[in-house]
């Protein structure tokens, strides 16, 4: 029997079919596409730590082969948080430490249970789980993370970007002058922000159109050897050809050889201001 948890007594979180059910008649059930589940996942593992984006993309996107941008990851933070609130937890739980990742709120209540259950969380818990992890980082936390399936198309999900929520830093305070080190943080933020900006622009430029039917607009990552497999990645296209009037535009990361298909789904191109849906299937 796979694990499932508890939070805060109200919802039960079932990482194996990606569902959050409230337990005491407030709210109703979701069902969550595999990356917000995946996220929640992590954090959940992570509890008392701050995660930060990148942290996200590689454990819950890249080490599935998907490559995405930081637009995705924020669409699926504001899905995860508006599916809690809907099934009936009402408290913002993922909390924004801004410049630096989320966390769980440290009020937060999570009960394992399944085949490793495991006690509440306490919040004097937290920092002891912190220190620890340092030590001995969890290897099980991408197993448990690909025990969310994706072998199936996702369900209608919720959309949006509500503000994120933010928690207060102490600000610093410099007599005189701006300390080098304060200098080589901004210059190592400034060279980390343009260096993912123009990789993913030049990621994303890969994408070649290569049909237009129901709405749709198909493009795919790899150039298209031979017809059929054209044929096979139009084909893995129109399968959300019901979801074209919002999501038009698709973009597709198929190998010939290798049975795994990324597919991203957005209201507009790529590269602007969009909304998309990032989903991950096994053939």
């Amino acid at each position: 029997m796979h694990n499932h948890y508890i939070i805060n007594s109200k919802v039960e979180f079932r990482p194996a079919v990606s569902t959050l059910k409230p337990l005491d008649g407030h709210g109703s059930e979701v069902e969550l596409n595999s990356p917000a589940a995946r996220c929640l996942l992590l954090l959940i593992h992570k509890q008392g730590e701050i995660i930060g984006q990148q942290e996200f993309m590689d454990e819950v996107w890249g080490k599935n082969g998907i490559h995405v941008t930081s637009n995705t990851y924020y669409q699926n933070i504001s899905i995860l948080r508006k599916a809690l609130k809907k099934a009936g937890i009402d408290d913002e739980i993922i909390v924004t430490i801004p410049r630096v990742g989320l966390t769980l709120a440290s009020e937060t209540q999570v009960v394992c249970e399944g085949r490793e259950s495991k006690p509440p969380v306490s919040p004097a818990e937290h920092s002891a789980r912190s220190e620890q992890s340092k030590e001995s980082p969890d290897s099980n936390i991408q197993n448990s993370i690909l025990e969310i399936s994706s072998e199936k198309p996702q369900p209608t999900v919720i959309g949006g970007s509500p503000p994120l929520t933010e928690a207060r830093i102490p600000r610093a305070h410099f007599n005189g002058c701006i300390s080098p080190g304060i200098l080589c943080l901004v210059a190592g933020v400034l060279f980390f922000w343009w260096t993912q900006h123009h990789t993913q622009k030049n990621y994303y430029s890969n994408y070649q159109f290569i049909y237009q039917g129901k709405g749709c607009k198909i493009y795919a990552y790899h150039l298209l050897k031979t017809q059929s497999f054209k044929n096979e990645v139009i084909n893995w296209g129109m399968k959300f050809s019901s979801d074209c009037a919002i999501h038009p535009y698709i973009y597709i990361d198929k190998y010939e050889i290798l049975p795994r298909v990324s597919v991203i789904r957005c209201d507009k191109e790529i590269n602007k201001n969009n909304e998309c849906i990032s989903e991950y299937f096994v053939e």
